[in-house]
């Protein structure tokens, strides 16, 4: 069993320490402080590479694991190899068995945004979320609450690149005409009617996208991972083993050029919301662009996430932090037996003031 930081006290693996940025013992509490692993923070666009011409070594990550796969919501991850776990950390399902099949070798990643929040703070702030909410099951605090938390580092795909963009529209401008028209008595007034002229226009559109996020993670949907955003981009490191210490990493499952082609089709909503400004006059119609993209760059980055996840009369839900920012959102079960019971709470009052305004009218 490969340790690739063994603990000078007792010989079992370090973890990366949130929030102070060196390894700890979780087993007789060492601090091993190495300023060689300290982080040295990084932008982006030191990491990207260009997406056409890219030339990578597809091998392992720089530590011996466990390849793992989750039957439920279609993870796949690596766990250091003397570990064992029981549910997926992604969904909570423990529909989980070692990956059988073709190697893992894989794009390595070229920059981490390490943990910075800590499982404490990460806890707490489960707690207070579970504490406010509304219309769930009773049951859902107690169980919900021993849950493990898991922090974890998702893939995700960072893109740079440019733009330049034709469009074509018909520019509106609004005019007011007198109009007379017959009231209900039959008297003849005039009133202001809104028209508009329209007219042909087009121009050019250039535009730099930086740092473009596209989700490579199957087990955390597109709206749970939108919801993190922002990661800070200035603040990643480049990648080092010793920052999955402890956490467990889950392998890309959308490729380069498949998430290059979601990139393009977010940039492309942004650039016609930037062509539609740029037509002018009141209004516009009949929009058309045509984007042409330049450079693409792209770095692949693992970003933190610390995840409660559990399961509920069959069901999956998640609670989830960005590691880096503490920015956290959730889903959870309704209890329809508490709205239905609100609402019969509200209809009765409207009945008991109806029937005392009634009964003190007669």
């Amino acid at each position: 069993m490969a340790k690739n930081f063994p603990c000078p006290g007792c010989g079992a693996d370090l973890s990366w320490s949130p929030g102070d940025g060196n390894l700890t013992c979780e087993y007789c509490g060492h601090y091993h402080e190495d300023t060689s692993l300290a982080i040295t923070f990084t932008p982006t666009k030191k990491f990207i590479a260009q997406v056409d011409s890219y030339k990578r070594d597809t091998t392992p990550w720089g530590t011996e694991t466990k390849e793992m796969s989750c039957g439920s919501c279609g993870a796949g991850f690596d766990i250091e190899p003397h570990h064992e776990t029981s549910a997926c950390p992604f969904c909570g399902s423990q529909a989980i068995n070692p990956h059988k099949g073709d190697s893992w070798a894989m794009i390595p990643p070229d920059a981490v945004a390490p943990f910075g929040v800590t499982r404490d703070d990460a806890i707490r702030q489960f707690r207070e979320w579970l504490a406010g909410l509304w219309f769930r099951p009773n049951a859902l605090k107690s169980m919900a609450s021993l849950g493990k938390i898991e922090g974890s580092y998702i893939p995700v795909w960072a893109y740079d690149l440019k733009t330049d963009s034709k469009w074509e529209a018909e520019r509106g401008h609004y005019y007011y005409e007198e109009e007379e028209y017959e009231d209900a008595e039959g008297n003849t007034k005039t009133r202001r009617v809104r028209q508009t002229r329209w007219e042909d226009a087009k121009g050019r559109h250039s535009g730099t996208w930086r740092d473009v996020m596209v989700n490579a993670s199957k087990a955390i949907d597109q709206k749970l991972f939108e919801g993190l955003l922002p990661y800070n981009m200035n603040k990643l490191a480049p990648y080092g083993v010793q920052y999955l210490q402890g956490f467990v990493a889950e392998r890309y499952q959308v490729g380069l050029d498949d998430a290059y082609e979601v990139c393009k089709e977010k940039v492309e909503d942004w650039v016609e919301s930037a062509c539609g400004r740029a037509v002018g006059g009141d209004t516009h119609r009949g929009l058309e662009v045509e984007v042409r993209y330049l450079d693409p760059k792209f770095a692949l980055m693992l970003a933190p996430v610390w995840i409660a996840a559990y399961e509920y009369q069959g069901q999956s839900y998640r609670y989830i932090v960005n590691g880096q920012t503490g920015k956290a959102h959730g889903t959870s079960p309704v209890s329809w037996a508490k709205i239905i019971g609100l609402i019969v709470f509200i209809v009765a009052i409207i009945g008991a003031i109806v029937a005392l305004a009634n009964s003190g009218g007669g």
